[in-house]
């Protein structure tokens, strides 16, 4: 029987009064009409329940607190713009931080900075105390007569190079024999060769193999005083154009050790300046066709086409990849990349063609159309910040249309969202031509002293067999020379085969 306890406050002097009654309990009809909480909503702190549904809310308001917090950073940006000061409590008040409540939405090791820095709040807006050492900057400078001096001396180097042509080998050797070591080696390349024959073609509904994607959600030192001190970055990465903006690859050998399907923190970066960090409740994609605008939220581009989503590996390569091994040559104005400036993916998204569609763009392929007609583009902007405007590109609308192409509106990557150094919350995926599959025997590669892969375009368009140098250093798909050496595994004493390559990343010797 259930009892219950009343008490009343007295003086301290007087010691606590404490009643026990008796209580009745629930009566038979009380248990009768009680819930069945074994079907209804489950509420465990920190997880989901059975409703994929957060503890705690009855109901969503997402979307009003999403508009709320919009005008609330419209607001701010008007007071802004007018020249009114703000302080750090005006930007704290006015920047909703949504990543906590809503996680599902956001890159591994996302956080919450305010948009500002600490220099403009205090220094760069007009408070009395700055517009006072401004002028008396302005009057020193006056005083000693600084800044007239512009000129600039222009230097040409004089260093030339060519690369040497490589010997052409005519002499054609016999198969040999395979020893013991050399046999149990074939006999593992054939296994993957089999398992590579078993793999299934992806219809695009497929889940990427990859789930090793951040193993550190830590700022990098490097990162601290850069506009990106708020981004989590792999340790492993090798700069190329310094502390910032941000331009890496990985090492081949931790290329090769993240497999066919490259994690994403080894994928390789590259910026033209600060990343832009958008968040997925305010972000908008705005598709303009004949004056008129469809804006999408990231929700309805995710929901809105789901049936057109497709997931599927995608290959990219820097138009700077290998360009050390022309720097070894002659010095371009480019970094020194080497040959990991290359990855492969499983991207997720919305075909572009389902989108334009949906937003009244008529589609040439079903269309008659002369040959008098103007060609037509999709141009397309992105939302960096950068000194010469925004990064800007075009696409026939042709390809664009085609449903074979599978350009995408990727939200996700490895089926997680978008890291932010990679296009979040979405970014366009183009894809090129296909590559040539070339037969090797495997007895050939087990003691060939070197590889040469060279490959042709759709249009059978060959690499040249020299590089062919060029002052960025772009574009170096000249025929690639990889050396190889056969020896036995430090682990377990199996054969192995070892692949040298010609360069590596920044100041690295290359294996």
């Amino acid at each position: 029987m259930a009892a219950s306890i009343s008490y009343s406050k007295m003086a301290q002097h007087i010691p606590w009064e404490i009643t026990v009654t008796d209580h009745p309990g629930s009566s038979e009809q009380d248990i009768k009409d009680e819930p069945d909480w074994a079907k209804l909503h489950s509420h465990a702190i920190g997880f989901k329940n059975h409703d994929g549904r957060r503890p705690g809310f009855a109901h969503s308001h997402h979307q009003e607190e999403i508009e709320i917090s919009r005008r609330m950073m419209e607001d701010l940006s008007q007071k802004v713009s007018t020249g009114e000061l703000v302080n750090f409590r005006d930007l704290i008040e006015s920047q909703e931080d949504f990543h906590l409540r809503y996680p599902d939405n956001r890159s591994l090791g996302w956080r919450y900075v305010l948009e500002t820095t600490e220099d403009w709040v205090k220094n760069q807006q007009n408070w009395p105390a700055n517009v006072e050492k401004r002028k008396k900057q302005e009057e020193e400078k006056k005083k000693k007569g600084e800044g007239d001096d512009t000129s600039k001396k222009d230097g040409k180097g004089d260093e030339q190079g060519k690369p040497q042509e490589d010997q052409k080998d005519s002499e054609k050797e016999k198969e040999p024999d395979l020893d013991p070591q050399e046999r149990s080696l074939l006999a593992a390349i054939e296994r993957d060769a089999r398992t590579r024959a078993s793999l299934k073609v992806n219809d695009g509904k497929q889940k990427s193999p990859q789930t090793h994607n951040r193993s550190s959600i830590t700022i990098e030192e490097q990162d601290q005083f850069t506009p990106d001190n708020w981004l989590p970055r792999c340790p492993d990465l090798i700069r190329l154009t310094g502390k910032h903006p941000m331009n890496a690859e990985p090492t081949i050998t931790r290329l090769h050790e993240g497999g066919l399907i490259t994690p994403n923190e080894l994928h390789y970066i590259r910026n033209h300046g600060a990343v832009p960090r958008l968040l997925w409740e305010f972000h908008r994609l705005d598709v303009t066709h004949n004056n008129i605008t469809l804006s999408l939220t990231m929700d309805q581009l995710k929901t809105r086409y789901a049936a057109s989503t497709i997931n599927i590996p995608i290959v990219m390569a820097c138009d700077g990849n290998r360009r050390k091994e022309l720097n070894l040559l002659r010095k371009t104005k480019g970094a020194n990349n080497a040959a990991g400036s290359v990855g492969c993916a499983y991207w997720k998204g919305p075909t572009l063609r389902s989108v334009l569609l949906s937003a009244g763009v008529p589609d040439p392929t079903t269309t008659t159309t002369t040959t008098t007609d103007t060609p037509t583009w999709v141009h397309f902007a992105g939302a960096d910040t950068l000194s010469g405007g925004t990064y800007e590109t075009c696409l026939p609308l042709a390809h664009a249309m085609d449903a074979g192409r599978d350009v995408l509106l990727a939200t996700h990557m490895n089926d997680v969202p978008l890291p932010p150094d990679h296009g979040y919350p979405v970014r366009l995926m183009v894809l090129g031509s296909r590559g040539r599959a070339v037969e090797v025997a495997l007895a050939d590669l087990v003691r060939a002293p070197s590889v040469i892969v060279r490959c042709s375009d759709a249009g059978k368009n060959m690499q040249p067999r020299d590089f062919k140098w060029n002052i960025l250093g772009m574009m170096n798909n000249s025929w690639y020379t990889v050396k190889t050496e056969t020896v036995q595994d430090e682990k377990d004493g199996s054969p192995a085969v070892v692949f040298r390559h010609p360069t590596e990343a920044a100041a690295g010797e290359g294996r």
